[in-house]
């Protein structure tokens, strides 16, 4: 008798809320994969709109499919994180993604990264590249993520913190169960409204190796309304980099077999870089008191000080041109 190729499952993990307007160009892209041995987990962070009735219209589409399709629900509204940690805890693949409800997963996506970690032993997990869309307009990419790395010099973590050379993990990332768990044992990550991609991350860029493949097999959809775009205040975004720098200390610090040296010298890079945001938006918002306190306080931690501008779309030219001329005063390499 001819031996049938045995494929593993994939658990994909999926947090939702409210989202009525998207979930279903997602679920398709879930139903439209070349590999169906899948389970996807789609965790309700107590929605208040149509999306759990959305979900459930699709049981019967993924059944025929051979998907393992659940839809978990939380009681209340906590956040990504937190729903992702629902989902942490029932999964049962072999290997493991996550991808937000907005996401679309082009129709080869799993396939091509099952097959590079089965080709691949020594990875623990692989990344692909992914284009950025908007809404109204899926077919053109107007950014492409992608990370580019030298053989045998991989600082992923470094540039996490810093916010450089990175592809953020929602959808492009795949792992292997017992990866995960030695990176994280605990089957939780610190639950927090700034998102899940940094807790899921920073533990495996430290403990894990990563493979890359070099083709966009995703698509990160940009809304008008969308989290990353939405108008805050000054002091929202201060408080926002705040709740930055406790997100990464608590995950950071409870890395397996990260040393009290790592701990201190990644935290400092991301006090650096969250530092430098401030510096950012205190141009942006011409709080220029702030610029100064911030400039002061990178200089005496004896962090680096980058070249900060300010984008044309914030202000017109003879504005921007005041700004930075008050910034050199203080910040020459402006």
């Amino acid at each position: 008798m001819e031996n049938k190729p045995v494929f593993p499952l994939v658990s994909v993990i999926s947090p939702c809320y409210n989202g009525e307007r998207y979930l279903k160009r997602f679920l398709d892209s879930v139903l439209q994969q070349s590999y169906s041995h899948i389970e996807l987990l789609l965790v309700d962070d107590a929605s208040t709109d149509h999306s759990v009735e959305i979900a459930q219209s699709y049981e019967k589409s993924f059944a025929e499919k051979g998907i393992t399709y659940r839809i978990l629900r939380c009681e209340k509204n906590r956040g990504a994180a937190a729903a992702i940690n629902v989902g942490l805890k029932q999964y049962h693949g072999v290997y493991m993604m996550w991808a937000d409800s907005d996401d679309i997963l082009l129709p080869d996506n799993i396939s091509e990264k099952v097959r590079y970690l089965e080709a691949h032993p020594e990875k623990d997990y692989v990344l692909c590249q992914m284009a950025s869309v908007n809404e109204d307009d899926l077919d053109t990419p107007t950014y492409l993520w992608k990370r580019t790395v030298e053989e045998g010099n991989d600082p992923m973590l470094e540039d996490l913190l810093l916010a450089r050379n990175v592809v953020y993990g929602q959808c492009v990332v795949l792992v292997r169960r017992k990866s995960f768990e030695k990176a994280i044992p605990s089957n939780s990550i610190y639950e927090s409204q700034q998102g899940q991609n940094y807790q899921l991350l920073f533990p495996l860029a430290y403990c894990c190796k990563c493979g890359y493949i070099n083709k966009v097999l995703a698509k990160y959809v940009i809304h008008a309304d969308s989290h990353s775009k939405r108008k805050r205040s000054f002091e929202q975004q201060i408080t926002r980099q705040k709740e930055f720098v406790i997100l990464e200390r608590e995950t950071l610090s409870v890395i397996p077999g990260m040393t009290g040296e790592d701990f201190q010298h990644y935290m400092k890079l991301g006090e650096q870089q969250l530092l430098n945001n401030e510096l950012r938006y205190a141009l942006q918002y011409c709080r220029f008191s702030h610029y100064r306190f911030t400039l002061r306080e990178l200089r005496s931690k004896g962090m680096q000080v980058y070249r900060t501008s300010i984008p044309l779309y914030y202000y017109g030219r003879k504005v921007k041109r005041a700004l930075l001329s008050f910034a050199r005063r203080f910040n020459p390499r402006l």
